[in-house]
């Protein structure tokens, strides 16, 4: 595509700072901070993008957040060589967190699943998850 590769110099008025902005990969990076180098692509079980997800990004010196665009997408820039902790959140979906080593650009797709508001083990009874978005809850737990 014509586009890639190429940049705009944008001057912001009201305080001096320069940006870059890439229109081919929709992302903006304050002149001095480099370019994404995560590219997170946020989808359901079918593979549907799901747009709107908060995407929060820590280390120990560091913290970085985003959200998903209508593709799915949320380009973050963090640091080179440190382990970053990846948390993506939605309404209606459990929320994921993973580790991962920043030692060279990466792209990931994210899978979110849908939150568990029901179980009928065996049948018998049935119990409300009361925390619905945590994939994890084994305890919070209400009989119905």
């Amino acid at each position: 595509m014509a586009l890639a590769g190429k940049w705009i110099a944008v001057e912001i008025v009201t305080t001096g700072t320069v940006y870059k902005v890439n229109p081919y990969f929709r992302w903006i990076a304050v002149e001095g901070a480099g370019v994404p180098n995560l590219f997170l692509y946020v989808q359901d079980v079918n593979g549907n993008a799901i747009s709107g997800a908060s995407v929060s990004a820590t280390s120990t010196s560091w913290n970085a957040s985003g959200t998903t665009d209508s593709d799915g997408l949320c380009p973050l820039n963090l640091y080179e060589n440190e382990v970053a902790t990846i948390t993506i959140s939605k309404e209606g979906y459990q929320t994921k967190t993973m580790k991962l080593t920043m030692d060279r650009k990466r792209e990931e797709v994210v899978v979110l699943e849908p939150a568990v508001k029901l179980l009928m083990p065996m049948g018998e009874r049935i119990y409300k998850n009361l925390k619905p978005a945590d994939g994890q809850n084994k305890v919070l737990w209400q009989e119905v």
